[in-house]
Formats: C-alpha cells, sequence, structure tokens
C-alpha cells in the first residue's frame, strides 16, 4: 500500500454576482444545493516513472444532461451531477471479452484524447427484413464532439426500440460503415498499465477507444452531438459548461502553491443515464516514486473564462473537503476502505483557516443577523441552534468571520451601510424573539 502523503481540499466556485455559468445544477438567479459547501469531486494519483519519476494528479468530473437540465434553443447545458462516482479500476465486460465495460481511470498518461460512448441506441420501430426472412430493427446512429464525428449502423432480432452499443449488433452496410467499437477496447496496457516506462514507450497504448475516437484533446465547452443515442428526441446537442479543475500543489516546508496543467483526456458518454464523465489529468516530477515531497493537493473547479486567483482559492480553504487522494490499488475490488478521518486530515483543515482575510460570505445577511440573534438569546444550547440552521461550530466560525471581513472591506467604501443594516437586523431579530417569547408565556399561562 503506497503512503496516504496526499491530502486533499476541494473548494466550490462561489456564485458569480455577474450571473455567468457555473452549472452547479441551479436555475438562474439561484443559490446552488449546498451552497458555500465543497462539491467532492473524486481525485486519484499514480506514481509512475517517464523515465523520470512522475506523479499524475487524476479529477473525475460527472455532468448530467438528463431531466431538469436548462434547455437554450435546441441544446442542453449540462449540469454538474448531484451523485459524482468515485474513481474506478478496469471492469471487464465478460470474461474473455475484447470490450471493457469501464476502462481504468488510474492511467498515467495518454498520447491523445479518449470519446468513449456506453449504453443504448433509440430510435421508433423501424422493422426491415433480412437474412432468411426474419424481420430484425435496425438503427442508423451516430455522434460528434466538436469535429470528431462517427456514424454507424445497429442491428437487432426481432422489434425493439433500443440496441445495445456492443459489437454483436453494429452491421458494416457492405464495408460501407467502420465497425470499430464505440466504446472501451480491452488491451493489456489499458487493463493493467505500467510503472516503468522507458524513452521509446508509445503512450497511445493506453488509450482505450477506437483510433476513429482519439482527437488531440477534449475542451471544457466542447459541443456534442447524439444521433438515436437518446430516449427523449431522434437528434440531441449537449452543451459542456466549460467547468474544469484546477490543482495547485506545495512541496513540504514551502509556503508557494504551484499550479498542474490539467487536460482533459477522456470524455465516456452514457446514453442510458444521459452523463457525460470527464477525465482530467496533469502530471508534475518528483523526487522519487514516493513522492514524499509531496503535502498537499488542493483541487478547486473553475470556469476557465473566469479563473480565480491563487491567493482567492487559498482564502476558500476552510470551506474546502479534507480527504485522502486515491491510488490504484484503492480500486481493487478488495482493498481496504480509506480513512475519512485521521488527526492529519483535521490539522489540515485547520491550517487552512491562516489566511489573513475570512472567505467570502454565502449566508444571506438576514440569516446571518437571525442566528446571531438567537445565539445571544440563549434560550437553548448553541449546538442545538446552529443544528437547526444545518451548522456546526466550525461551519459558523467561518461564516462568522466571513461576514466579519466582508463588513470591515465594504465599510471603507460606503460609509458603513452593511453594518448599518446588520445592526437593523439584528434588532429586527430580537425583537422577533421578544414576541416570540411573550406569545410562549401567554399559552403557558392560559394552559
Amino acid at each position: 500500500m503506497s503512503s496516504r502523503f496526499i491530502i486533499v481540499a476541494e473548494t466550490r466556485s462561489p456564485v458569480d454576482p455577474a450571473g455567468f455559468r457555473r452549472s452547479f445544477s441551479a436555475r438562474p438567479g439561484e443559490d446552488p444545493p449546498g451552497a458555500g459547501r465543497a462539491l467532492r469531486l473524486p481525485v486519484g494519483v499514480v506514481a509512475w516513472n517517464a523515465p523520470a519519476p512522475t506523479l499524475t494528479v487524476i479529477v473525475k468530473v460527472t455532468l448530467t444532461f438528463g431531466p431538469g437540465c436548462e434547455v437554450d434553443g435546441e441544446a442542453t447545458w449540462a449540469e454538474l451531477a448531484s451523485v459524482q462516482p468515485p474513481l474506478s479500476g478496469t471492469v471487464m465486460l465478460a470474461p474473455g471479452s475484447s470490450a471493457l465495460a469501464h476502462p481504468t481511470d488510474f492511467v498515467p498518461l495518454k498520447q491523445r484524447a479518449d470519446v468513449l460512448v456506453k449504453g443504448h441506441a433509440y430510435a421508433p420501430l423501424r422493422p426491415s427484413t433480412a437474412g432468411l426472412g426474419g424481420t430484425t430493427t435496425r438503427i442508423d446512429g451516430g455522434f460528434s464532439v466538436d469535429e470528431l464525428d462517427r456514424h454507424f449502423s445497429l442491428v437487432a432480432r426481432g422489434l425493439t426500440d433500443k440496441i445495445p452499443l456492443a459489437a454483436e449488433h453494429f452491421d458494416d452496410r457492405g464495408g460501407t460503415v467502420s465497425i470499430d467499437p464505440v466504446g472501451p477496447i480491452a488491451s493489456p496496457r489499458v487493463v493493467a498499465p505500467a510503472r516503468w516506462h522507458d524513452e521509446s514507450f508509445d503512450f497511445t497504448r493506453y488509450n482505450a477507444a477506437s483510433p476513429l475516437q482519439r482527437p488531440t484533446s477534449i475542451a471544457a465547452d466542447a459541443l456534442i452531438r447524439l444521433r438515436h443515442l437518446s430516449p427523449r428526441a431522434e437528434e440531441r446537442t449537449i452543451l459542456l459548461p466549460n467547468l474544469a479543475p484546477r490543482v495547485l500543489w506545495n512541496v513540504r516546508g514551502a509556503e508557494e502553491l504551484g499550479e498542474i496543467d490539467m487536460e482533459c483526456d477522456t470524455l465516456l458518454i452514457d446514453t442510458d443515464r444521459e452523463t457525460c464523465t470527464l477525465l482530467f489529468r496533469g502530471t508534475v516530477e518528483v523526487e522519487s516514486m514516493a513522492a514524499r515531497s509531496v503535502t498537499r493537493l488542493v483541487v478547486s473547479l473553475d470556469h476557465r473564462a473566469h479563473p480565480r486567483s491563487v491567493d482567492d482559492l487559498r482564502r476558500e480553504l476552510p470551506r474546502g473537503m479534507f480527504f485522502y487522494a486515491r491510488w490504484p490499488e484503492d480500486a481493487e475490488p478488495d482493498a481496504a476502505p480509506v480513512p475519512e478521518s485521521s488527526p492529519e486530515l483535521t490539522m489540515a483543515r485547520y491550517g487552512s483557516w491562516g489566511h489573513p482575510r475570512g472567505p467570502d460570505p454565502v449566508m444571506p445577511l438576514e440569516l446571518y443577523a437571525t442566528i446571531t440573534a438567537e445565539l445571544g438569546d440563549k434560550r437553548e444550547p448553541r449546538a442545538r441552534t446552529l443544528q437547526r440552521h444545518g451548522l456546526d461550530e466550525d461551519d459558523w466560525t467561518i461564516e462568522e468571520r466571513a461576514w466579519t471581513t466582508a463588513i470591515a472591506a465594504v465599510s471603507a467604501d460606503d460609509d458603513g451601510a452593511l453594518l448599518v443594516e446588520l445592526s437593523r437586523l439584528l434588532v429586527a431579530a430580537k425583537e422577533h424573539l421578544a414576541v416570540d417569547a411573550a406569545h410562549a408565556a401567554t399559552l403557558a399561562q392560559e394552559t
């Protein structure tokens, strides 16, 4: 088992007041679910040589284009899925099969990107006669991702409105259409990536897609078109929201954070689940395969057209989620669970609170005033008051500092108007508590 030397803190991008698309499953003008809390993206690491000792960081982002997503004309904006599936090892389709249900996410590097499609092709019932007079269903399908374009035909016996995207159903129509798989292909290197590579190693061995589906790269704002690959419509257009992970890292004993260049090298489209899974990969040279000089990774999710500064990312770390990166062995079926808590993680979390400025507040000022008044009223235990509002002591400490910082920063420019507004809201909240107390006392007397 590799030593658990890497701590990952993932921060949620703040809601932008200008309203540019962040795609956190929120309608325009609404805060995303769990505003102020981090969305935990799966993060993994692979140590290998290239031939120099190298560490690859892998971030997995799953988007949905299913029900509830925003529609812009005939296009659907993909949004972050509420559940982010974990990083996976190799999943075989069947023993001895040349196809994969899922290629391992723990690949150190790909020479080109992979576009993979799994699920079913869909179409209204269109029977045709073929072979020995049996009734069959043919679906002419296809997809495109920016400039990449694939067309294919699927055939199945009987009448059906969907056909699996499996090798046995592909039809070459007399050789005019390629029958290369659209899903992942098994090969020894894809199934079991190596740790040691010489200078002549061909990294295309780690590609799991057909050569017809290997673009140079995959854009975070790619345009996807599906033809007969959705139960909702014969043709669909999917817009990726231009969200991509940022990964910062620091060397033991150093204060400055460096940034690892992350590129999307895998796009897996699941037509049945209506999801797009993107794998972002970045590499950094380290002193040895143990990579013990790396003490922390900071992973955030930003809109590529509006990246935040490193200082702003560091300010938001107190609201992050602190956990251990996954290694390839953690994806093995018999792997022990990765610890979700430890003194090391606790120390890392509190160590992130030392920024001179607090994070931006996420709680509305009125709610902040209400909770402040309730805590001052001491009508119930402090922990119970916070719990009623879905908070714990750490959450409240962070929010209290955030509002204190914001009020101090704004007051210099608006003659203290924000502080005056907070005072007014506090008075109103205390009056409301007094009225509630008087009403409760009256009811008690009457009973």
